[in-house]
């Protein structure tokens, strides 16, 4: 999971959720009338896993229907033989490598919590962690992973995984990237607040070859504060219509921290030299300014500049009120923008155009106020 980061301006935010649903759903694959303990009388019936994501909560409140979106999605999924290993005296699960023998996991998604269901396509593996992401025009999304994600349309607030196997054991991971909004609600939540918990919970039935779900609990299989659980509840009894039936339930969380932004100014001495000859010193200095914010997680660049909480500098004025006794060559001053290769080191970049004043005898203190007014050159 990626950090994501909240600031007093409420940027949209973004952070990869992996939501993981492991099923022993072997039970559920013998065929009518073998015996119980035989291998090969497994693997003739198909059980369903389904999981859902639906459930996305700013501490201990969960949020309305516009306050987040779903934008992309990729999924992994395993699936696991079982063999008989005589030194144990037992069984082992074994990853099944015949990906061409799977069945393609379904996608669907919500625009709403109690909306209708609307398939977006399926994923199929092709190799080893290696998927490709059909729509429901046929078009195919090839080696979907998390760096490449497949782009869900519009408003979807909730995700559905649904895959049949005839397996022992599989394996579904539903990677969801969420997008907070800039909505009064999510503002009333995190007023005030430097940090602020951020919780997905995910649902998880199994269903047999009759279409039974087989899989119900009758407590919560999740912790969390009484509001979170009683929210949870009645979201099992608004979508399964049933009194007192739950689904398998879990959960992740992040807290989500504002980052700090700073402005900074910084001048230092480049080279002297010891000009002997007009008994002089030549002082080679440079000055720099940047403003910047910081993660420990990741780079919030782009959601620093998109929201404007850093606005990009595109020009700006240096003060300098030289020591008596100093003056400028003003021919060899240099001003481009600046790079950074490190942590603190800066190098010149791009040319700037500029301008120069020289003010003598600033306020009266004998000294000379050098000011330089700088712009960035249109890049083409």
């Amino acid at each position: 999971m990626e950090q994501a980061h909240i600031n007093d301006e409420l940027p949209e935010l973004q952070g990869h959720w992996a939501n993981e649903m492991t099923t022993d759903g072997g039970i559920y694959t013998k065929g009518d009338g073998l015996p119980d303990n035989v291998l090969d009388s497994y693997g003739k019936k198909s059980y369903k896993t389904e999981l859902v994501d639906d459930f996305v909560t700013l501490e201990d409140e969960r949020l309305q229907e516009n306050d987040y979106v779903f934008s992309a999605v990729h999924v992994v999924i395993n699936e696991f033989d079982m063999t008989a290993n005589e030194d144990i005296g037992g069984y082992l699960f074994n990853e099944n490598t015949e990906y061409g023998n799977w069945e393609p996991a379904d996608l669907y998604g919500r625009k709403s919590f109690d909306g209708e269901w609307i398939k977006l396509g399926k994923f199929v593996c092709v190799g080893n962690k290696i998927f490709n992401f059909i729509d429901n025009d046929g078009k195919v999304f090839e080696n979907i992973d998390r760096n490449n994600t497949v782009k869900l349309p519009a408003r979807i607030i909730a995700l559905k995984l649904e895959h049949e196997s005839k397996y022992f054991k599989n394996k579904l991971n539903l990677d969801i990237r969420i997008q907070l909004r800039k909505t009064a609600h999510v503002a009333s939540l995190i007023e005030g607040k430097d940090s602020i918990m951020l919780y997905n919970i995910n649902s998880g039935r199994i269903f047999d070859s009759n279409g039974k779900w087989v899989n119900q609990k009758n407590t919560l299989t999740i912790e969390g504060s009484e509001k979170i659980k009683e929210q949870m509840i009645e979201r099992d009894k608004a979508e399964y219509g049933m009194e007192g039936a739950l689904g398998n339930h879990s959960k992740a969380w992040v807290l989500l921290e504002g980052y700090p932004t700073t402005s900074n100014m910084q001048k230092e001495i480049v080279k002297t030299t010891n000009d002997t000859k007009n008994q002089q010193y030549d002082i080679e200095y440079q000055s720099y300014a940047y403003e910047a914010a910081y993660s420990n997680y990741a780079d919030p660049f782009d959601e620093t500049s998109d929201n404007g909480t850093l606005k990009e500098q595109k020009s700006g004025t240096f003060y300098d009120l030289l020591p008596k006794g100093m003056y400028v060559d003003v021919g060899k001053i240099k001003v481009t923008t600046v790079y950074r290769q490190g942590g603190t080191t800066f190098l010149p970049d791009r040319p700037c155009d500029f301008t120069v004043q020289l003010k003598e005898n600033w306020k009266n203190s004998g000294r000379t106020m050098m000011i330089i007014q700088v712009s960035m050159k249109p890049i083409v």
